[in-house]
């Protein structure tokens, strides 16, 4: 009757301790999957963010080229500005003052008789506030794509740092004798990995 009643209750205990191993792998399995996904968000994030600093970059490019002689030179200067005093005052310094990045573009101006009579400057230094927006989202649009890039690299190394010691649990669970897997200390592993995850990854 002992030997029938230890029988009994070493199969209730290993029972008990299968169920548990088998719930820690499945938050082993959900944990993975959080960080993972974190990382493919994160990737869009970026690649949407590229995306639009390529389109300002590009309406930059074009506003700068209807505003000075040399479009190039003067959107370094203003990206140069920017860094240095911010983009605010930056933007409000070409719209009220563009000669301060480069020489304007001039247009030659001609009479009723089509004789050219100067090169005025007047269309470039009216199309330098739309220069001065378009550079502005252009260095937002730079700024958030920097951001996104910070957050791939940052949940790449939360997944990676997970990923590893989720490894490891796995390992134990599958390898490892059900009295040896010690489900309490496990799922105490987990929990801590599971809230990691959470408050980095969102």
């Amino acid at each position: 009757v002992d030997r029938m009643e230890r029988a009994v209750l070493d199969h209730a205990r290993t029972a008990r301790l299968v169920a548990e191993r088998e719930r820690a792998l499945q938050v082993v399995a959900r944990i993975e999957e959080k960080a993972a996904g974190a990382v493919l968000l994160a990737q869009k994030g970026l690649s949407d963010a590229q995306s639009r600093a390529s389109e300002a970059k590009q309406a930059c490019g074009g506003s700068m080229a209807g505003t000075y002689t040399e479009p190039s030179e003067a959107a370094q200067a203003f990206l140069k500005d920017a860094q240095s005093s911010g983009v605010d005052r930056a933007a409000q310094r070409m719209a009220v003052d563009p000669e301060r990045y480069g020489a304007l573009k001039t247009t030659p101006a001609t009479s009723r008789y089509s004789l050219v009579r100067g090169t005025p400057t007047e269309p470039a230094r009216a199309a330098a506030p739309l220069a001065a927006k378009h550079g502005r989202a252009f260095v937002d649009a730079r700024e958030t794509s920097r951001r996104a890039e910070d957050a791939v690299r940052h949940a790449g190394e939360v997944h990676r740092t997970v990923s590893s010691e989720l490894s490891g649990i796995r390992s134990a669970a599958h390898q490892s004798g059900v009295d040896e897997f010690g489900p309490a200390a496990v799922r105490a592993r987990l929990e801590r990995l599971e809230a990691r995850v959470r408050l980095e990854c969102g």
